[in-house]
């Protein structure tokens, strides 16, 4: 089944406002990057390739609905489908808890994957959300390659089973979430945490959270709690878009 329209648009305004932080907070590389939504049985809101909108800092109306298999001529007008589709195809294909994708480039997630650098809880208070990320380390697929055909994706969905999140050696992030919301703050906390575990690394501190402090501060998942903070984060963060956007409009 499909959804009533309100809410398809409301959803299309998540995928564009999450592709609008996600460039802005520096996740996405030039015209990198991509954000998904189950709209319904077999089919996905998506975040293309229009060229006047060069990255997802700029997106509005690049975003399409298609199937999770997509033909290449889908996506209506100048649009073209992003080559790595199938990431957000047959994550949600596979994955019926999943209701939205994101696949980013982020520097740092980059850098602490070629090195072979851990992420470790190296943060408690600072920042919980992204200590419980380390606490259950995301697995690292070992291919740098695009995940350009839907074998590729159902290797990737395979290889993510059991997490919410996934570092690709040498090519960048993948998180999914129950919401767009949800897999966006996601992918900005593994990036907070990777950017930590670099940064300690580079230090030579091996310090780490103690395990009773941990437990003090690991947020419940779904609790009213991890809620708030999650949706607080959200708000930041699209504040944040918003205020660069119209700075850009008026240099």
């Amino acid at each position: 089944m499909g959804m009533a329209e309100t809410d398809r648009q409301e959803l299309y305004e998540q995928v564009a406002t999450a592709s609008r932080i996600l460039g802005t907070a520096g996740l996405a590389r030039e015209t990198t990057g991509h954000v998904s939504a189950r709209v319904g049985d077999g089919r996905m809101l998506l975040r293309c390739r229009l060229e006047s909108e060069p990255g997802l800092r700029f997106t509005r109306t690049a975003i399409a609905e298609v199937d999770f298999d997509p033909d290449p001529t889908d996506p209506p007008g100048s649009m073209r489908l992003p080559i790595e589709r199938h990431i957000h195809g047959q994550l949600l294909r596979l994955r019926p808890d999943a209701g939205a994708v994101v696949h980013v480039h982020p520097w740092s997630n980059w850098l602490a994957g070629i090195a072979e650098i851990p992420l470790r809880p190296v943060m408690g208070a600072f920042d919980p959300g992204a200590m419980a990320i380390a606490v259950n380390p995301p697995p690292i697929y070992p291919h740098s390659w695009l995940i350009s055909s839907a074998e590729r994706g159902a290797q990737l969905a395979e290889f993510m089973a059991g997490h919410d999140a996934c570092v690709l050696r040498g090519h960048g992030v993948v998180t999914v979430g129950a919401t767009v919301q949800e897999a966006t703050v996601r992918a900005i906390r593994l990036q907070t945490i990777a950017a930590a575990s670099v940064a300690a690394h580079q230090a030579g501190s091996d310090y780490q959270v103690s395990p009773e402090e941990i437990e003090e501060l690991m947020p419940v998942p779904g609790s009213p709690g991890a809620r708030f903070a999650e949706r607080e984060v959200w708000l930041h963060y699209e504040r944040m878009a918003a205020a660069a956007a119209v700075k850009e409009r008026y240099e």
